[in-house]
């Protein structure tokens, strides 16, 4: 298939169905997912309305095509309007082959800002993306401390901040508040990863008021102190009521928060 962008002609692979499996593959090679796969809910606005014990096989090229951009070449990577468009667990598949870019230098930057940015236009984009961005294995670029260019460049470009900001305080907080909850050792490592990513990326937010008056209705919660009866406030502390968070939860969450406030 063939796309025409400000006559840029773009070459890309049909990508593979998903494949939806009857297990918990995803949970287990990605425990802190649990974070990140989230259901849009009216009363929610943007908030996580319950867990998904599903799993997925991402989709992978099938038949090799150049992608011919200023800067890419021979890669298979979504169209524009895929990322701008399609459903929430295809941009999970699609940030896969995109976030391993943001490490490859500034060769690629202007075209991976154009597509990060086309991903982070909606809900199902916005959700996919950091998915992937926040869970990936090994060494990623979401451990440096100063976020890629590309993806700060896309993300200050966002037009409904509100809703980026709600997911990148969830992602925050859910695996920060694993970490304690695991039995397991290499799970909690996991999650502590996720919660580390997650705090970058909301550092990164920080030049935005909403960001700072949601994160210190967050620390005000977790460290149950007399806050402004706020709808924020309500909001986190029936969240945390929802997912069980205790002393230990509430107390490495409000250190993980006390960090990102004084930034």
């Amino acid at each position: 298939q063939k796309s025409s962008n400000n006559n840029r002609t773009t070459t890309y692979n049909t990508l593979e169905p998903i494949n939806y499996e009857g297990d918990n593959w995803l949970m287990m090679k990605f425990p802190s997912v649990i974070a990140l796969l989230v259901q849009l809910n009216s009363a929610d606005g943007f908030g996580i309305s319950k867990m998904l014990p599903i799993a997925f096989t991402c989709g992978v090229p099938t038949t090799k095509q150049p992608l011919t951009t200023t800067a890419l070449y021979s890669t298979s990577l979504p169209s524009l309007e895929q990322l701008s468009s399609d459903p929430f667990m295809k941009q999970v598949n699609y940030a896969f082959e995109i976030v391993p870019l943001l490490g490859e230098g500034k060769n690629h930057d202007e075209d991976l800002k154009e597509m990060i940015a086309a991903q982070l236009s909606h809900s199902d984009g916005i959700r996919g993306f950091f998915v992937a961005y926040l869970t990936g294995d090994g060494d990623s670029p979401a451990d440096e401390e100063i976020m890629p260019m590309p993806l700060s460049n896309a993300i200050e470009n966002v037009e409904n901040k509100k809703e980026l900001i709600s997911l990148a305080c969830m992602n925050v907080i859910m695996p920060t508040g694993m970490i304690t909850m695991h039995t397991d050792e290499d799970l909690a490592n996991s999650s502590r990863k996720t919660s580390s990513r997650g705090k970058i990326v909301a550092k990164a937010l920080l030049g935005e008021d909403e960001m700072r008056k949601q994160c210190a209705a967050i620390f005000s919660v977790a460290k149950d102190e007399e806050a402004v009866d706020s709808e924020d406030t309500k909001y986190w502390i029936e969240f945390f009521k929802k997912w069980g968070y205790g002393e230990k939860e509430k107390k490495n969450i409000a250190s993980v928060f006390g960090e990102i406030v004084s930034s």
